[in-house]
């Protein structure tokens, strides 16, 4: 039986410890360099299914952004950098590549035409489903430097490949070269040889085996060429391959705080005020996740559980059981009550106030403007199974407070996606259960643990089953 020791929760990932894992690897690229509107690059050659495809584009675009979007609307930006000052532009996205891409990409510019270079890179070895670990601050040099130092980056997990973008204003700052601890140049590129209307740029990769701060990277125009620079740092880690890993692992994921992101979804759903207030982005310090027994419930689910397996090489019969877990702010010293939630309902981005109610709450399962075109619950408060999952005594705050997920419906929700729409939750007292939201403090958001049956050593203190702990969070 395969078991695996996982963790997730928004977008960046950090590991502890010194588990193995796969560092990815650059296996190709394509590049093109154009004068346009429009950048066009073939994609890489021998992309798979699984990969990732990074788009990488410098500009001579004096323009701040955000000026670049890749026109297939799958790819995600990493970062964008570029002002007037510096009079030029680096910009990056990602996708991860499917098995039917088209046999080139398009990135359409917001600012203009002006001289481009642009790459597609296809990586492989990678962790597929969260696969950025952080991202550096865009760097903005005045004009004449011949040298831009990017600002560095604290990659926060193992086995962690590091690039280091750097655009130079003009066509005469070529070849470059890279500097800095680990740093080495993968590809560099010009669109021509004008001084004032063309580009010239570098990419540099490092790779990173620990959790680490990665040095930042020096990146120099030939001979005594200045102008203007820009760029910026980024790490995508790799897929882990231990089996598990030591006790001393920790494995996280630290949200962006954005409502909305899919990883981990929740909202308070309160009968007040009409019962059509959405508050899928609030926080505790605005009404938070709140349970009772007249007019408090809470939706929470972690979608995308069965894409997780997959990537970790889990199935559901590996799966003994879950457990949610919720970070207590107000304690009633009494139960809460968790059920299946039976029908799809939409988190929205609300924070309780009639203008922003576009998702879910106590009488819609969705709502796109306040009321007026709407989806509403079966059952008003969240629709659920007669069945109560769990029953959990919440008397203490600052803590975290369990609710079971029982083996039938957690290898559900992995075989049979449409089934996962997680729980709704309501308290015995009338007095509030108060959590923190997955848009809330980092340490403190809602969290999902996976046991994994089997035995040997390792996860309970009895060692009859391996666990797999996923923190939630945007």
């Amino acid at each position: 039986m395969i078991r695996r020791t996982l963790l997730f929760a928004a977008l960046v990932i950090a590991m502890t410890g010194h588990a193995m894992a796969l560092t990815p690897v650059i296996e190709s690229n394509q590049t093109n360099t154009l004068t346009d509107d429009t950048m066009r690059v073939a994609k890489p050659t021998s992309l798979a299914a699984g990969d990732m495809v990074l788009l990488i584009a410098i500009s001579a675009n004096n323009t701040a952004g955000p000026c670049y979007t890749a026109t297939d609307g799958a790819f995600t930006t990493i970062q964008e950098s570029g002002n007037a000052t510096c009079q030029t532009a680096a910009w990056a996205a990602y996708k991860i590549a499917t098995a039917s891409e088209p046999d080139s990409y398009f990135v359409a510019s917001a600012c203009g035409s002006d001289a481009f270079v642009i790459w597609a890179v296809r990586v492989s070895g990678l962790d597929t489903w969260a696969p950025l670990n952080t991202v550096g601050s865009a760097t903005n040099t005045a004009i004449n430097q011949q040298t831009i130092t990017l600002n560095g980056i604290a990659t926060t997990r193992d086995s962690c490949l590091v690039f280091a973008i750097g655009s130079f204003d003009g066509g005469d700052g070529d070849p470059f070269s890279i500097s800095g601890t680990g740093w080495s140049e993968y590809t560099q590129g010009v669109s021509g040889t004008s001084v004032s209307t063309d580009v010239g740029g570098l990419i540099g990769t490092a790779t990173v085996d620990d959790t680490a701060t990665t040095a930042a990277a020096v990146i120099d125009a030939t001979g005594t060429t200045s102008d203007g620079w820009s760029g910026f740092q980024f790490a995508i880690h790799g897929h882990s391959t231990t089996d598990p890993p030591a006790a001393s692992d920790s494995i996280y994921f630290q949200g962006t705080s954005a409502a909305g992101d899919s990883l981990c979804e929740d909202a308070l759903l309160y009968s007040g005020g009409g019962g059509d207030d959405n508050f899928g982005g609030d926080t505790y310090g605005g009404a938070g996740l709140r349970a009772n027994s007249t007019d408090g419930h809470i939706v929470v689910r972690f979608p995308n559980l069965d894409a997780i397996a997959t990537d970790w090489g889990i199935t559901s019969s590996d799966v003994d059981s879950m457990r949610i877990y919720l970070y207590c702010r107000e304690a009633p010293s009494d139960s809460v009550y968790a059920e299946f939630c039976t029908q799809s309902w939409v988190e929205g981005t609300g924070t309780g106030n009639a203008t922003d109610s576009i998702g879910v709450s106590w009488t819609y399962r969705d709502s796109t403007d306040h009321g007026s075109n709407y989806t509403a619950w079966s059952t008003a408060g969240g629709s659920h199974s007669s069945t109560t999952s769990s029953k959990t005594m919440v008397d203490a705050t600052g803590a975290y407070f369990a609710f079971l997920i029982e083996q039938t419906a957690a290898q559900l929700w992995i075989d049979v996606p449409s089934t996962n729409w997680g729980v709704v939750m309501w308290g015995l007292s009338a007095t509030d259960a108060a959590f923190e939201t997955s848009e809330g403090t980092d340490g403190q958001r809602p969290r999902i643990t996976i046991y994994l049956s089997g035995g040997g050593a390792g996860g309970t203190p009895n060692g009859r089953r391996r666990r797999a702990l996923l923190r939630g969070g945007q």
